[in-house]
């Protein structure tokens, strides 16, 4: 996640959805008053310490930017995420799975043992209907819309 106070944009970083790839290309353009959550050693570090204090972390949603930035600043900023073709995204999800030691948290660990039972067939079938696609709830800022 990207709060450029230089640009005046946010950039909402979607899982699995090339956020670390726009995070690399834009680092270059931001400045020391800019916040960028995820990509470097640092930024993801400060992304889960905020993420444990309950506070704004690299995947958080448009509404939790939102009601952390406030109404006037949100309303001014360009807003943007990337959508990843759905295929894509759960190829990238099953190899992610395969490839991330997943001792951050005990449900990382559960998530990764359970993933590691089953065959791509399989895992592309549970995901259908439950998170295979980028959500629309973590890109909009209002529910319903």
């Amino acid at each position: 996640m990207i709060i450029s106070h230089r640009h005046r944009f946010i950039f909402i970083h979607l899982h699995k959805c090339a956020g670390t790839s726009v995070t690399r290309a834009l680092l270059p353009a931001l400045g020391d008053e800019d916040l960028v959550l995820g990509c470097t050693p640092e930024a993801e570090q400060s992304s889960q310490d905020n993420r444990a204090r309950g506070e704004l972390y690299k995947h958080s949603t448009a509404a939790e930017i939102r009601a952390a930035l406030g109404e006037p600043l949100w309303q001014s900023y360009l807003k943007f995420a990337i959508v990843r073709n759905p295929w894509d995204l759960i190829l990238s999800k099953y190899f992610w799975w395969h490839k991330t030691s997943a001792d951050w948290d005990d449900r990382a660990a559960a998530g990764k043992q359970e993933v590691m039972g089953m065959t791509f067939p399989e895992f592309a079938l549970r995901l259908r209907g439950r998170h295979a696609y980028c959500r629309w709830l973590d890109i909009t800022d209002a529910p319903g819309e």
